[in-house]
Formats: C-alpha cells, sequence, structure tokens
C-alpha cells in the first residue's frame, strides 16, 4: 500500500504513542477517523438494553451531582 508522510507536533505523537499500545499509528488514526464520521442516527438503540440504561442514568446523575457536563 502506498504512503505518505505526515508531520505532527510532538504532544500530538505523544498522545497517539500513548494509545496505540499494539497497533500502528495508521490503525489508531483510522479508528479515530471512524469515531469522528459516526452519524447520530447510527447511535440508535446502542442502549437498548435495561442494565445500560440504569448504568448511563447513574453515570449521569453522578455527572450533574459533580456538575460535570456530559
Amino acid at each position: 500500500m502506498p504512503s505518505k508522510t505526515i508531520m505532527i507536533d510532538l504532544e500530538t505523537y505523544n498522545k497517539l504513542k500513548s494509545i496505540k499500545k499494539n497497533k500502528s499509528f495508521t490503525e489508531i488514526i483510522n479508528e479515530l477517523l471512524d469515531l469522528h464520521n459516526i452519524i447520530p442516527m447510527d447511535l440508535l438503540g446502542v442502549l437498548s438494553n435495561k442494565n445500560d440504561k440504569i448504568e448511563y442514568a447513574s453515570i449521569k446523575k453522578s455527572r450533574e451531582d459533580r456538575d460535570v457536563s456530559i
């Protein structure tokens, strides 16, 4: 596969390096780009399990108690 060289600052490199573990930088960048392109409609039904809804409500409540926005 052809490749390109890109330049990133050291802070960005260190962030990518810290999350890559045994994956390549290409894999990590692709995963991050895929997350960026998620369409909200694709998330419908994600919390269809009753336990997930309860856990979400619990997390939301604890964040509200600490005044942390979601």
